[in-house]
């Protein structure tokens, strides 16, 4: 009796969980975008925001034909993300006192091992959660806009529009568009650039298919 209703439970679980992250706002999708050759690509864009006791590094990236990936953020002082352990992978010194340092190496090491650092497994049961933080930009005399998916507290994927300006080694992001509630805001997020070789996310289908 007790194997059955558990059986029930993981059944109604995985039913409910492949009705939720429905995409919206799939018509307002970049379907083609405007690239500009001299926007750096090799490498990454990150902010820091710290707070009483931590520095947290928000990397995002930019593909060369077009896509964006925002990540999750890294702390600084943590010495695992998702359970899995930096040093394991990477040559860190946990020994140094200068944590926007040390929280750049961190962020490098997690986007050089993305895969090994992102082991969600959602996305075997609902593909659409794939487009979560993923999206497109487009270019137009230095100033850049993205579109990407945000996830909902109803767990259903939405369209964000962020847009602003490219400067030489960093972007200055000043409005932000929610197409769901079709509300405006006015932000101020300043990314670095930081170079990094041999970056390499693959793109997900789910997003790769909205371009048709």
């Amino acid at each position: 009796m007790v194997k059955k209703t558990i059986i029930l439970i993981i059944i109604l679980f995985l039913i409910t969980l492949s009705s939720c992250f429905r995409i919206k706002n799939k018509k307002e999708f970049y379907k083609e975008v405007i690239v500009d050759d001299t926007f750096k690509t090799e490498g990454f864009y990150y902010r820091f925001q710290i707070d009483e006791h931590n520095l947290y590094v928000f990397p995002i990236v930019f593909t060369v034909d077009g896509y964006f990936k925002q990540n999750i953020f890294i702390n600084a002082n943590q010495e695992k993300v998702n359970g899995i352990n930096y040093e394991s992978h990477c040559k860190l010194n946990s020994n140094n006192k200068d944590l926007k340092e040390l929280g750049l190496k961190k962020a490098s090491c997690f986007l050089l091992n993305y895969d090994l650092f992102n082991t969600s497994r959602i996305g075997s049961i609902n593909k659409n959660v794939e487009a979560y933080e993923w999206g497109r930009y487009s270019i137009n005399n230095k100033k850049i806009h993205i579109r990407y998916f945000e996830l909902s507290t109803r767990s259903d994927l939405y369209l964000i529009e962020l847009s602003g300006l490219i400067e030489e080694n960093r972007l200055i992001l000043n409005h932000k568009y929610n197409f769901s509630t079709e509300k405006h805001e006015n932000i101020e997020l300043i990314y670095y650039f930081e170079p990094l070789d041999s970056l390499n996310i693959n793109i997900p289908s789910t997003i790769k298919k909205m371009r048709f």
